[in-house]
């Protein structure tokens, strides 16, 4: 009798260990080390800017770290902790504004900046992701503005999920061509 009551609660605890494990928020990453002692230099501030490129856009938070290099961290509500491309976009482009509205020098900036991917269960992990050059923010604003005005064609994507799941593919010649070949 007393080695069933001590197995049941020996299973007991293991089962609550394992609940606590899966309820435990997500480690929150090596961001959150490297802007430890890093101050706040902006917060939720609007940008706009005329030149090179016509851009407005709200940077969540940009970090000084005690290097004197600014981090852009970017706050996201996602079902799991991960970053995007669009993301790392998202990022460069704020640099790009604070750097084009006069506020800091693109040499003030590091190469990187982090998606605060904060998930359902309450954790938060800090993502680096890489930041674009210029060029490229410049670039990607050029390839919107042609896809807008209806004067580029997009690409399809190479992943079958993504084409299943956008908003594009009714009118997508690549969708209606793979859909044509599947009925074969």
């Amino acid at each position: 009798m007393n080695g069933l009551f001590f197995s049941l609660l020996a299973l007991f605890v293991g089962i609550l260990l394992v609940a606590v494990a899966l309820r435990k928020p997500a480690p929150l990453g090596v961001g959150w080390k490297e802007l430890k002692g890093a101050r706040l230099f902006l917060n939720e501030k609007t940008f706009r800017i005329n030149h090179p490129v016509q851009l407005s856009g709200r940077p969540d938070q940009v970090w000084r770290r005690r290097d004197k290099k600014l981090i852009p961290v970017e706050t996201k509500k996602r079902d799991y902790p991960r970053a995007y491309p669009s993301d790392a976009l998202q990022l460069s482009a704020q640099r790009f504004l604070i750097v084009h509205a006069g506020k800091a020098r693109a040499d003030e900036f590091a190469g990187h900046g982090f998606v605060r991917a904060v998930t359902k269960n309450g954790g938060a992990r800090f993502i680096r992701v890489p930041l674009f050059s210029d060029e490229d923010v410049i670039a990607h604003y050029q390839r919107t503005r042609a896809l807008m005005a209806g004067k580029a064609r997009p690409a399809a994507s190479p992943s079958k999920a993504l084409c299943s799941g956008c908003g594009h593919r009714t009118r997508c010649p690549e969708a209606a061509s793979s859909s044509t070949s599947k009925r074969r």
